[in-house]
């Protein structure tokens, strides 16, 4: 009886001894999983950070316009599997869809369905966004391409995320690119040779500063108006699409020159590009000759602009824009038509709101700023 009870002892203390390990075996199990998980944790939070701080190309420009991925809208059209994206991604993905059915055909080359996408942000976005930008609220509309697209009004941001859109969805290689200041943002785009090129639809919009002035530049061209980190973006090193080589005007002397450029502005040409070989041509007199030319173009109708720099192969190239406001009734103020009738706005403004006092003529009532103290806004 004594070595049964002594068996049944040892075999509970057994127990008792499994059960500690078993329990001391699942705390540790606990606490494994819950430290591993933390440190998944805390890496993924980690790798978030960092990945935010080496994003150089989605981030905010002037303080209030983020530059946010597309990436996901043109991976959707891509593999033609939207389930993923949220409801404003998804509307964003159906009116890019329509629209590259009216301007993309299979038959293009990536030359041609970048130049149409240009073409058409250029001639159908306004980048006249007016008070609109001050509202918080509004601001979507004008920097992401979900409200650009629909509303067809923009700033830089805006222009630069729907090119970059656009040509994702039809298999371009697309950055945004952005100045070392962040107050401005365009694009740089590769095309089927392999190379790089800068591309500002916010300054060709319009027609305001001429068609392709700011298309697919060289890097040496960009670099005149535009600044950025170094190391940052691939390098526009392409030439064979670049528009001003591809459409540039060789000239072998500055009365060539003079004559080419007086036949286009004759034209109402908005761009044109020059190039000439420094061997031959006397810098000096084609730097006076575009001086004299920019002097004369300054009036109150016409606006033109000529720009010089050096190419890497010793040739000199200029371009020149030319803009004409002789069809507004009033180019400085296009808000008030030649026909207003001032003296009648004057009686009416008396009849409803009374007429003015003597005093307000006085230079005293001016300089003391009476005339807008109950004015808001």
């Amino acid at each position: 009886m004594k070595n049964k009870l002594s068996k049944i002892l040892m075999v509970i203390a057994v127990v008792i001894m499994l059960g500690a390990t078993v329990t001391g075996s699942i705390f540790s199990i606990i606490s494994y999983v819950a430290v591993k998980d933390d440190k998944e944790r805390q890496k993924k939070e980690e790798d978030e950070r960092k990945a935010k701080e080496d994003d150089f190309e989605n981030i905010t420009i002037a303080g209030e316009y983020d530059i946010i991925s597309t990436k996901n809208i043109s991976d959707a059209y891509i593999s033609g599997d939207s389930s993923e994206l949220n409801d404003e991604e998804k509307t964003t993905l159906e009116v890019a869809s329509d629209l590259l059915k009216e301007i993309i055909t299979d038959d293009m080359s990536d030359y041609e369905k970048e130049e149409a996408i240009y073409l058409w942000i250029v001639d159908n976005v306004s980048n006249e966004t007016g008070g609109i930008v001050a509202v918080p609220e509004a601001r979507g509309i004008v920097d992401k391409p979900y409200g650009v697209l629909q509303n067809k009004q923009a700033v830089c941001v805006g222009y630069a995320t729907t090119f970059r859109l656009l040509t994702n969805m039809v298999g371009l290689d697309c950055m945004v690119m952005h100045d070392t200041g962040r107050g401005h943002s365009w694009n740089i785009v590769r095309l089927d040779d392999g190379c790089w090129y800068i591309v500002d639809c916010y300054f060709d919009a319009g027609n305001k500063y001429g068609r392709y002035v700011h298309f697919n530049m060289t890097e040496k061209l960009a670099y005149m108006d535009y600044d950025w980190e170094n190391g940052l973006y691939p390098v526009a090193n392409g030439t064979k699409y670049a528009y001003s080589e591809m459409n540039k005007t060789v000239l072998a002397n500055a009365n060539d020159f003079m004559s080419s450029v007086g036949e286009a502005y004759s034209a109402g040409e908005n761009t044109k590009f020059y190039e000439f070989d420094t061997d031959s041509v006397n810098r000096s007199e084609i730097l006076y000759i575009a001086d004299g030319i920019s002097s004369r173009l300054q009036s109150d109708y016409t606006y033109g602009s000529l720009t010089c720099f050096e190419n890497s192969d010793s040739t000199f190239m200029i371009f020149y824009n030319y803009v004409d406001y002789s069809d507004m009734d009033d180019p400085w103020d296009p808000g008030v038509d030649d026909d207003f009738d001032y003296e009648k706005i004057e009686e009416k403004l008396d009849e409803i709101f009374g007429e003015l006092s003597d005093d307000y003529w006085d230079d005293d009532y001016w300089e003391e700023g009476t005339r807008t103290d109950n004015v808001q806004g």
